[in-house]
């Protein structure tokens, strides 16, 4: 009996029809093509910003002399010299002016203009088009023609002169410094953040400022109430993009390193060995035209 059914049980087996390949629900086909679409950011920014990043800290962490071949591990030694530095703290505050002013000048700059640009008067199109003009310019070309007009004797001076007033250093005075790098900043990129602005200006329906008008309210009214709220999301990604944007523009900019900087002398001093890890430094005496290491002995 028990053979029986084991055969019968056998046959049972056998004789099932087998199932074909299972079949993906619309959840999980939705879950691959979302994590397929993400794939190249999450890539992208592991491999140009994460692992960077991290190579920074390791390389940080060592003594890097390129010219003597040496990577002799340091531990946090370099961050404690950068700690004990007598100039971290006036670098961090010209940091923070810096980012203020060109945040907070840029916006209101790029604001105003397109609220103008927007109200569909005369010649729009040839003001938006001088407004965006520095955007498209080399920034190479467009650093060293500021360079010269900002030179003691260079066409800003000169064109003061003129008027009979003796125009500052403008590049070498602490004040003067470093207003003139914010206004160069500022000159290059406020028309990327007008366009941006106007063309959140431009989707703003205009039911809601004429149901505003007939309301009663005032020009500073709309813009406070209706204006200010519907463009956010565009002032939130400039004020981003301005802020990041910041901490590269003071190594691109030539103009950025005078800044309260004093005249060039000459000096022996122990000057960076490395620059990937920008921390590191050699104890072989060189002469340097700077005194801007760090280990400076003069």
């Amino acid at each position: 009996m028990t053979q029986t059914a084991a055969i019968g049980a056998g046959v049972g087996r056998r004789g099932r029809t087998p199932r074909g390949p299972r079949r993906l629900t619309a959840a999980h086909r939705d879950w691959i093509a979302g994590y397929a679409m993400t794939a190249p950011v999450v890539l992208g920014a592991l491999v140009f910003v994460v692992l960077p990043l991290g190579a920074v800290f390791w390389y940080s962490l060592h003594d890097w002399n390129v010219l003597a071949n040496s990577f002799v591990f340091a531990g946090f030694d370099n961050f404690e010299r950068m700690l004990a530095d007598p100039g971290l703290r006036s670098s961090l505050l010209a940091s923070l002016w810096f980012s203020i002013g060109l945040v907070v000048l840029n916006i209101s700059l790029a604001l105003g203009l397109a609220v103008l640009l927007n109200q569909k008067l005369p010649g729009t199109t040839t003001f938006r088009t001088i407004f965006f003009s520095p955007v498209v310019v080399s920034l190479v070309a467009w650093t060293i023609v500021w360079g010269f007009l900002l030179q003691d004797d260079g066409g800003i001076n000169g064109f003061l002169h003129l008027l009979g007033i003796d125009g500052p250093n403008w590049l070498r005075s602490g004040p003067t410094a470093m207003l003139s790098v914010i206004v160069v900043q500022v000159f290059k990129n406020v028309g990327l953040n007008m366009i941006l602005f106007l063309a959140a200006l431009q989707g703003v329906p205009e039911d809601l400022y004429e149901a505003a008008r007939l309301d009663g309210a005032g020009a500073w009214r709309r813009f406070r109430s209706i204006t200010v709220p519907l463009i956010s999301p565009s002032s939130c990604s400039s004020r981003s993009s301005r802020s990041s944007a910041r901490w590269r523009s003071s190594r691109r900019s030539p103009c950025s390193q005078a800044a309260g900087r004093a005249p060039r002398r000459r000096c022996s001093c122990t000057t960076s060995s490395s620059r990937r890890s920008g921390s590191t430094t050699s104890a072989t005496p060189v002469r340097s035209p700077c005194c801007s290491s760090a280990s400076c002995s003069c």
